[in-house]
């Protein structure tokens, strides 16, 4: 199964400037490009920029990493910065984390029914980004993600994570 990643970085002008390459779950690489265009020389050659630890000593449930253990973690600082529909804040991955198997599986069909609900109501049964719009050629940013974040302003974003009963959404 492929799991190579590639990109470019570029100036302003367009120019390229430097590949990124790797593989999405082991690696990441910086090449400066041989680009003819690319007036200042930085050291030719690769860099690693990111590089998978190897596996813990003592196993982790599911094989995660130290790093990716870590991952769901909500520390302190960020308690109320982040937008309620934050996957770290999502119950049934709690519920998986202690073992609780079939918590987690009622709670993730209950979320999943209420995703569906929210975006029945809401847009027509049309799934659409929020933070990013369609350009007719790619999805561009919109910007308004970090002012909500700066203003902890996530009134345009559902409560999904809430549970049903004490939910605005209701049944038909």
């Amino acid at each position: 199964m492929p799991r190579k990643v590639q990109g470019c970085v570029t100036d302003l002008a367009g120019n390229e400037i430097a590949i990124l390459k790797g593989d999405w779950n082991d690696n990441l690489y910086y090449e400066i490009s041989k680009s003819k265009n690319h007036k200042e020389r930085l050291d030719e050659g690769e860099f690693c920029l990111w590089k998978k630890n190897g596996s813990p000593a003592e196993p982790t449930r599911y094989k995660f990493s130290s790093f990716g253990v870590t991952l769901n973690e909500i520390m302190a600082d960020l308690e109320g910065k982040i937008a309620p529909t934050d996957s770290r804040l999502r119950p049934d991955q709690r519920h998986l984390e202690n073992g609780e198997y079939e918590k987690a599986t009622v709670e993730k069909h209950r979320l999943e029914e209420k995703q569906r609900m929210e975006r029945d109501m809401d847009q027509g049964g049309v799934s659409r980004p929020r933070w990013f719009e369609w350009n007719g050629e790619t999805f561009q940013y919109t910007g308004r993600y970090w002012e909500a974040k700066q203003h902890r302003d996530w009134s345009t974003c559902p409560d999904l994570l809430a549970s049903i009963a004490s939910s605005s959404i209701t049944s038909p």
